[in-house]
């Protein structure tokens, strides 16, 4: 009797698609993190062609199209990830950075909130009050200043949020009264605090969105 060793048996071609799946998904995210658009754009364009309804693949493409200065399509894009899947904190992120792109601040406004809201606690949320103070900070100043406090807290280590939170400060109330001098004063002595941080991101955030976001932070108007 001839023995020979069993071969593993081959995986189903769901199983197969789905890890293909995984990792192609993988890959984009990656690319697209390190900048690398063209490589990023190939990867998720072939899981389009096979899947042309997969949520991951839409919303990172329409998160590429947003740094390729294409912000209509990258809308088109990313509405339909977030009608496959309305509960992602990150797509409603990205989209909000979109409508800000697109001026569109009341729609990137609310699109910010709902990050927040459904990220919780998580350093997700604190991406999203720092992209909504940004977009506050030619609109209410105040207001951006509660949603810069709000990601410091999230995230104390997010300098990003420490330099918005100045600006806000330094930019409220541009008399010379005692208020503005107080209020002055409070900025400053954040930036050592910035400068101590560097530009540190929660530990979670991805930063494909980061030139789109610190757009929004600019001198005093």
């Amino acid at each position: 009797m001839s023995s020979h060793k069993s071969r593993p048996q081959p995986l189903s071609a769901n199983k197969k698609l789905s890890l293909t799946l995984a990792q192609s998904v993988d890959l984009g995210r990656s690319l697209l993190a390190q900048k690398n658009l063209p490589a990023a754009e190939n990867v998720l364009n072939s899981i389009l062609e096979r899947l042309p309804c997969d949520p991951d693949a839409l919303h990172l493409m329409g998160a590429l199209r947003n740094m390729q200065g294409r912000p209509l399509e990258a809308l088109a894009l990313l509405e339909q990830a977030v009608q496959l899947v309305s509960d992602d904190a990150g797509r409603w992120n990205d989209i909000g950075l979109v409508y800000a792109k697109l001026n569109r601040a009341a729609q990137a406004a609310a699109a910010y909130q709902r990050s927040a809201e459904i990220a919780g606690t998580s350093p997700m949320a604190a991406k999203a009050f720092d992209n909504l103070g940004r977009l506050q900070l030619d609109i209410d100043r105040v207001a951006a200043e509660r949603s810069f406090r709000q990601a410091i807290e999230l995230a104390p280590g997010f300098g990003l949020a420490w330099y918005g939170l100045a600006q806000a400060l330094i930019c409220q109330d541009r008399g010379e009264g005692t208020r503005t001098q107080r209020t002055r004063r409070k900025g400053h002595r954040v930036l050592p605090t910035v400068a101590a941080r560097g530009a540190g991101q929660p530990a979670d955030q991805a930063s494909h969105d980061r030139p789109d976001a610190a757009a929004h932070t600019g001198p005093c108007k």
